[in-house]
Parts: C-alpha cells; structure tokens; sequence
C-alpha cells in the first residue's frame, strides 16, 4: 500500500519514485540550446558549462562558440561558403591552400642537352629554345640543361666551321719534290691544286667537285689539272654566263688534251673563281680547268703522256700534211680536237695544201669580227692559194673546204687550214701538193 502525498508538501510523493542521481552534473543533449541550458538554473545565476566532461566538476562561464555560424532558425546544417572562399577548418580557422603542384623537369631540355652532346646541331638548338621556353613557367624546370644543349650546339658548330675552313685553305697538306711534282698526297680543296697535279676521290659524273684526294700522278687517278688561267680575259671571251665563257675558254687553252689516246673518254671540268673565297684560285682570280676521266678504270700516267705523237691540233697542220678525215668535235662555237697524220703514200682523204692567220687588225670594231666575216675571209683566201699549191696536181675534179676561227676562239687563235680533196670522195694515194 502507497502512501499519499503529504498535502502540504507536494514534492514529498515524488521523492520516493524519482531515481536517485549522483551529484556530479549531467551532460544534457547539444541539441537543446541556450534557453534548455538557462532553465536549469532555478534561481537565475549563470548556467553551469553543459560541455563539461562527465566526471568533472562544473564550472562557471558562458557557452562556448559553435565551431559553424548557426544557419537560419529551423536549419539542420549551416550554409556553405561563398564562391571563392576558403572553408573553415575542422576548428574554425580558415583551412590551409593546396600544397603546389610538383615541378617537373622539361622533357625539351633534356633533349636539347642529350643531342646537343652528340654533335645534333639543328635539333639541339631547336629543342634548346623550347626548354628555355617551358622552364619560364613555375610547372617545369631544366633551364640548365636547355642552355647546356644550347651550348654544346654552338660549340660543335664552331669545331665544323674551324675544320671546314682548316681544310680549304689548306694547301700544304701534300708533299712535293723540287720541281713541284707531288710525292705525298693528302685530301685538298680541287681549286687549290696545280697544273699537272692529279686527284682522285669523287664520282666521274659529279657535276660538283669540292675536295679530293691529291696522288702523285704515277698512282691510280681519275682527273688532272690541265691549266689555270687568269679570269680577265674570261670575262670578255663571247656571250653566255660567267662559267659558260671559262669552260670554252679552257677548251681552246688546253686543246692538246685532244691529242690524247683517252680523249674520247675525257671530259672537261673548270672551277670559277668566287669573290671573297678562300682558295688559291679565288684569291688570284683564276680560273682552273681540269679533265676527268670517265670510262671504267684509272689512269696511272700524267695526261701528257698519253698524246699520241701522229696526232695534231688543227693549229698545229702545215702545208703539205695528209689526213684521213676532218673529225668535227660537234660544237659550232669553237673548233677544237686534233686529227691523225698519215703518210701521204698512203691512202688519205685530204691533204692540207695552205695555213695562214687572219690579221689581227682585220676588225676594224677592235671586238671579234663576226662570223660571217670569218666564214668569208677563208673562203678568199683559200681560194686565192689554191692554184698556185695545186699547180703540179694531176688533172682532175678536186674538192676544197677550210677551218676558220669563231668568234670566241679569237682571242686564242686566228688560224685558218684550208684542204683538198677528191670530188668523188675517192681517197687520194699521193702528195698533190706543190712545195
């Protein structure tokens, strides 16, 4: 049986059915607010710290600030930050900006530094400037090795440039006796070489010919140095370009090449010289005609001694010389080449019956005369000499024609030849011509 509360005190029928409590402070939900906290203090003192932990004694003060601005009444979470802020930390202060992303090392700078070391020129330059490029951004480094490329770029081209201009101007990387012949070969720029040197060391058919290789002229070779001649009169040899005139001018010049046994396999090379240039032709101003031999096989014999003694150029035919045939060496500007002598005795198509020179006072202008004038004056001539050479010739239809100067071969000969021959074409068994 219960018994009732006592009327004057209401409190005293709780008592007996409230559990009983230590006195130690009790930690009330965070969900209750100021005003749940304010309650618990009946006589209107301050609140006791609702964050004490359990077991420790309360203690006196105001409430301690949420670690979040509160959000709007009824929120359950507070509101983000606004655009571009930076969010709070987990204790209230602003949180810490990312770490930077890490640099890197500019894959262009190791290039640069990998092919400028292996003597890459081009590609070591080009990637030395990306890296350069890229290292000014904060995400790449390796400017260092961008300007080692770069330098070890520069420093081969200036080894090649050295090199290349050692070996130009080299002259002295032969040997030669006395008299000038080489004993000691060695590679040399073509236009630094000397009539009668020999070289070898390039393609027959080479269009271009910078360096080769010197030999002595007993030791198997491809091409001689056939003449070097000063560019003056070059430059007023005929029209056409600069190289034009000099490889004409060489062939009138050199012409007893054509008297070679190898002639018909030879073939003329000339350098020109160039203005500002390094070479001994270029310093002199001359120009250097060569021959290349361009069949199978070498020659192992300087050119002069391959000239056969029965042949002539046509400069070099006297009255009286026989022939078997005029052989026309194709070019309408110049005459050159030489024919072969045969005995008189012998069966021959032409025999030369008169060869003079055309006056050199003939051009009235001071320049080459023109060919027709050329063409007439060995007509003339010719004629005018034929009877008198042919005075004791059997009585028979005979044939003249002649070889007169061009143009261009003026300045180097004015001769003209004139021959005879059969109308027929028959050969001729004998000398027709009168000493």
């Amino acid at each position: 049986m219960t018994t009732p509360p006592n009327a004057d005190n209401p409190d005293d029928g709780l008592a007996d059915v409230r559990p009983e409590t230590p006195d130690a402070t009790r930690a009330e939900p965070s969900g209750v607010g100021s005003e749940a906290a304010s309650a618990g203090a009946p006589d209107g003192s301050a609140p006791a710290n609702v964050w004490a932990q359990p077991g420790a004694a309360a203690t006196d003060g105001p409430e301690p600030a949420f670690p979040f601005p509160a959000g709007p009444p009824g929120a359950a979470f507070p509101p983000p930050p606004p655009p571009g802020a930076v969010p709070p930390g987990p204790f209230g202060g602003p949180m810490a900006p990312p770490p930077p992303e890490p640099t890197r090392t500019s894959p262009h700078a190791i290039v640069a530094l990998v092919t400028g070391l292996l003597g890459l020129v081009p590609i070591a330059i080009g990637f030395g400037i990306a890296g350069l490029v890229q290292a000014r951004r904060r995400t790449h480094k390796g400017r260092d090795l961008a300007i080692g490329g770069l330098v070890a770029a520069v420093t081969w081209s200036a080894i090649g440039i050295i090199a290349a201009g050692g070996a130009v101007v080299s002259e002295f990387s032969v040997e030669r006796d006395a008299s000038g012949e080489i004993t000691d070969g060695g590679r040399v720029h073509f236009a630094s070489l000397k009539k009668g040197d020999c070289y070898t060391g390039f393609a027959p058919d080479a269009e271009e010919v910078m360096f080769v290789e010197a030999v002595p002229c007993a030791e198997p070779h491809r091409g001689e140095i056939t003449a070097r001649l000063p560019v003056g009169p070059v430059k007023n040899f005929g029209p056409g370009t600069m190289f034009e005139r000099a490889d004409l001018y060489c062939q009138g010049e050199t012409e007893w090449v054509s008297k070679s046994r190898f002639y018909a396999d030879l073939y003329p090379y000339v350098y020109v010289p160039e203005p500002g240039g390094l070479t001994s032709a270029d310093e002199k101003g001359e120009v250097v005609c060569a021959m290349h031999y361009t069949a199978s096989g070498t020659l192992d014999v300087p050119l002069s001694d391959t000239v056969d003694a029965d042949r002539r150029t046509y400069d070099e035919l006297r009255a009286g010389d026989c022939i078997a045939e005029i052989e026309e060496s194709g070019e309408e500007s110049l005459v050159t080449g030489a024919v072969k002598l045969l005995p008189c005795n012998k069966p021959h198509r032409y025999q030369v019956y008169a060869q003079f020179d055309i006056p050199k006072d003939a051009a009235s202008s001071g320049k080459a005369p023109s060919q027709k004038f050329l063409d007439k004056q060995g007509e003339q001539q010719c004629d005018r000499r034929f009877d008198a050479a042919l005075r004791n010739a059997p009585s028979r239809d005979y044939e003249i024609t002649w070889i007169v100067p061009t143009e261009l071969s003026w300045s180097i000969s004015r001769g003209v030849v004139c021959f005879v021959g059969s109308m027929d074409g028959a050969p001729l068994k004998k000398s027709i011509v009168t000493d």
